[in-house]
């Protein structure tokens, strides 16, 4: 691509969509253009790059000053070889592998071997070993019921080794030996005689993954993930996204494998189109966020993919590092990002970096979907200046919007839909409607009525949603951006409260550093009641003074705040690995908090953290 045509933005199809207006009042959204043939297994592109481009790159890691990587068709060949090795473990179609693994080659080399002899592969964020306790951890394996484990950090999961070894019933094993723990690479000639066999059989509608969700109302869930879901979502976002088969994707990627956002798209994004992925072992976090600056210095992206919390770390270190600033945005293509809207202020920040680092702003994009839809099922791939555009429905999928709870409910159908989850067929069944849709639990709206090619735009998650005693529904996910927009840096994230209450109210998650600075201290000398008694405390209520004065409305308006005593805990289901917070946890887990927040105003709020605005 040149750069001409890099400045002009990255090439996108063009907007051709079908609407169906039903007498029940629903709408029915399908993309006019038709989802062209895709590959039939995840194996087919490894396949064809490992034949087409053998030497090219296909993946990276840090090593020392730079990077370590493998190729096309040798992590072909590596993949293969394992696979042989996973049938020795007692794995088949009935009983997955079971990955504990930050992302890296080897995890990589793992999830593709269980692919070519059809053992689903399911990766857990290794971050539940580092929890206050193991129960998630051994709940998610008694519902998977591996045939084995596969941990490519023994040191770092070794504090939950005894809590694993106890609940898989078969081998835990590692590409190192550990403690006798068996070696992975050891293979026997029956089990590679097996794998050619075993591949064949592998196709469209064979498991892929099992991905967990956060179990955020209740027990969590597998979720079945086969190679039509992954395939045609792939495809689908070729057709809609022509400029990834323009310039190979050369991406550097921290999202979390164990999640479909970073397993689901950006591996496959890369490896469909013969890109290559640098695995970026730094995170947006302050201890961690000086290496993303590091490995983005190495190798510029010319695609980057993030969620909010991701972008937001970065802005600072943009502001204060003009050469990286001039790295990034010179080479980078397009900036995605899922999971939730970018709030306005962190948008203006980056085209403001961008205006003057490049004398162009960056083409965002975004996508709404879930681990249920592999993820894609809508794509923004049109201008937009709608920061809550999920874009319309992707080649070969429907999206529905039906009436509920005053809104508008969302479900989608297609190719990339799971079949259900993972020996649940329970869930499954309450997971569809009558007419075969898998109900999201996200309410959304047109943009425009009447120009439904504008997009849908989001309007809150309907399971996080709760009515005022007034008996009006609050939209968390709209009222929490708009907080957060506004308390930012303040706070890191916000908790909406008020089921059957009078009033809103806020567990805030204070920004630790921004808080120590205000006060002149270290965050360890900072508790909630010197917060809410001090600087920190004065500026969040001037910050909500000014909130609510623009509100109108009772289930917009903020009243009562307290601030927390500790971050969210992964452990107790609080927060994902990637920073997305559990509302319903949360507001479980700190009841008795919030019936004080909602309670009669004392003189002893302050001592308590809690701020009356």
């Amino acid at each position: 691509m040149s750069d001409r045509s890099m400045n002009a933005g990255p090439a996108l199809a063009k907007v051709v969509l079908e609407v169906d207006r039903r007498a029940d009042g629903s709408v029915v959204l399908r993309n006019g253009l038709p989802l062209e043939k895709y590959p039939a297994t995840l194996l087919e592109p490894l396949r064809h790059w490992a034949r087409v481009q053998p030497d090219a790159p296909f993946m990276r890691e840090r090593e020392g000053a730079g990077w370590r990587g493998v190729s096309y068709a040798e992590f072909l060949k590596r993949a293969e070889r394992r696979a042989g090795q996973l049938l020795t473990l007692g794995c088949n179609s009935d009983k997955p592998l079971l990955v504990l693994a930050q992302n890296g080659i080897e995890h990589a080399v793992t999830i593709f071997a269980g692919m070519f002899v059809g053992i689903p592969v399911s990766s857990v964020s290794p971050a539940y070993c580092q929890a206050t306790t193991f129960d998630r951890l051994v709940q998610i394996i008694e519902i998977l019921g591996p045939g084995a484990a596969f941990i490519a950090d023994p040191k770092g999961t070794a504090r939950a080794l005894p809590a694993i070894l106890t609940a898989v019933k078969g081998p835990v094993v590692s590409h190192v030996a550990f403690d006798g723990i068996t070696d992975i690479n050891t293979v026997t000639p029956a089990a590679a005689a097996e794998v050619n066999d075993a591949a064949a059989r592998v196709g469209p509608d064979t498991i892929a993954k099992v991905l967990f969700t956060s179990g955020s109302t209740g027990v969590p869930k597998g979720v079945v993930n086969t190679h039509r879901m992954l395939c045609s979502n792939m495809g689908a976002l070729g057709q809609l996204w022509p400029f990834l088969t323009q310039r190979l994707p050369s991406l550097v990627d921290w999202l979390p494998w164990s999640h479909t956002f970073g397993g689901n798209v950006c591996v496959n994004v890369t490896l469909f189109n013969g890109g290559v992925m640098h695995i970026d072992d730094g995170k947006p976090a302050p201890a961690l966020i000086g290496r993303m600056v590091e490995n983005l210095k190495l190798s510029p992206p010319n695609m980057y993919f993030s969620v909010p919390a991701g972008i937001e770390a970065l802005l600072p270190q943009f502001e204060a590092d003009e050469e990286l600033a001039r790295a990034f945005f010179n080479s980078v293509q397009m900036i995605f990002v899922a999971a939730a809207a970018l709030p306005q202020r962190a948008r203006e920040r980056m085209a403001a970096l961008a205006q003057k680092a490049t004398g162009r702003a960056p083409t965002l994009l975004a996508g709404w979907g879930s681990t249920e839809t592999a993820p894609f099922a809508t794509c923004v791939y049109f201008p937009t200046a709608h920061a809550g555009n999920l874009g319309l429905p992707i080649p070969g999928t429907e999206v529905k919007l039906s009436p509920d709870q005053g809104k508008m409910g969302l479900s989608v159908k297609g190719p990339n839909v799971t079949p259900g989850y993972w020996k649940n067929p329970e869930a499954t069944r309450k997971a569809f409607d009558a007419d075969g849709f898998y109900e999201m639990g996200d309410a959304g709206k047109l943009v425009n009525a009447e120009v439904p090619e504008q997009g849908v735009a989001f309007d809150g998650r309907l399971a996080e949603n709760f009515k005022l005693q007034s008996g009006t529904w609050v939209n968390v996910g709209m009222l929490r951006v708009a907080v957060i927009d506004q308390l930012r840096p303040l706070c890191m994230d916000a908790v909406v409260t008020g089921e059957n209450q009078e009033d809103i109210g806020l567990l805030l998650i204070p920004n630790a550093a921004q808080a120590a600075q205000l006060h002149g201290t270290t965050p360890d000398q900072l508790s909630p009641e010197k917060l809410a008694a001090g600087p920190f405390g004065q500026k969040v209520r001037q910050a909500l003074g000014e909130y609510n004065k623009r509100q109108t409305g009772g289930s917009t308006r903020i009243k009562n705040v307290a601030i927390l005593s500790r971050p969210p805990d992964l452990s107790r289901n609080e927060i994902t690995d990637k920073g997305y917070i559990n509302q319903r946890a949360m507001r479980s887990n700190w009841s008795e908090l919030i019936g004080q927040l909602h309670g009669n105003a004392a003189e002893s709020d302050t001592a308590q953290g809690i701020l009356r605005l």
